[in-house]
């Protein structure tokens, strides 16, 4: 697994990379409230596992999430 920053048009965050497949990303969300501390979203791509992982206050703790998650799917996966 590894980082990428995200290069799509309007984009601003980093998406996980498992081989050549995007399976996570944690994004900057301008549409939360300026007092909201927890701006940064981990989202999760892979099946059986909800796209929106929650909020978080830091780039580094969305990442955290994505990667517990994505380790948790290839656990629990059958190969």
């Amino acid at each position: 697994m590894k980082w990428e920053q995200d290069t799509r048009q309007y984009s601003s965050g980093k998406v996980l990379l498992l081989g050549k497949w995007k399976v996570g990303g944690a994004y900057y969300d301008s549409c939360h409230s300026k007092d909201d501390p927890n701006k940064y979203e981990a989202k999760c791509y892979l099946p059986g596992i909800k796209n929106s992982l929650d909020y978080y206050p830091s780039e580094g703790e969305a990442m955290d999430r994505v990667e517990a998650a994505v380790r948790y799917w290839i656990d629990k996966s059958e190969i």
